[in-house]
């Protein structure tokens, strides 16, 4: 080929040369924002991760504690349990008390009146032993 004629090709390519560079660098640059967006997102799953592992630390802390305080209160329910069968049993106790009282009340009377009844019967006078018991 004649060195004219490649003169005159370099001649014609250098404005397509010139876009060429000014493509490659505007693409170089879009790589590198793009690499800066990814190092970006990068950062931000390190970080996402990082807080994913604290939350779960805390979830599970959560979930100890939860079953810590199940246990407590099991153990109070427990405890309730046995209060109110304590409880039943006193309040049975009181009853029987109650019960007991009613018929010693009714066992004194009854002494009163007979004894007094004795008295008058045998004339002899036994001093005022009290009133009925109420």
């Amino acid at each position: 080929m004649d060195m004219e004629l490649l003169e005159a090709i370099g001649q014609m390519l250098e404005p397509v040369k010139g876009q060429m560079d000014k493509l490659t660098m505007h693409i170089d640059g879009e790589f590198a924002q793009v690499k800066k967006r990814l190092d970006q997102v990068d950062e931000l799953a390190v970080r996402m991760d990082s807080e994913f592992a604290r939350m779960d630390s805390r979830m599970n802390h959560m979930a100890a504690s939860m079953k810590l305080m199940n246990a407590r209160m099991d153990k109070m329910d427990e405890r309730l349990d046995k209060m109110d069968e304590r409880f039943e049993r006193l309040e049975d106790a009181v009853a029987q008390i109650r019960e007991d009282s009613e018929i010693t009340r009714a066992a004194a009377n009854e002494l009163l009146e007979w004894s007094t009844e004795i008295s008058r019967a045998s004339g002899f006078p036994l001093p005022e032993l009290g009133k009925k018991i109420s």
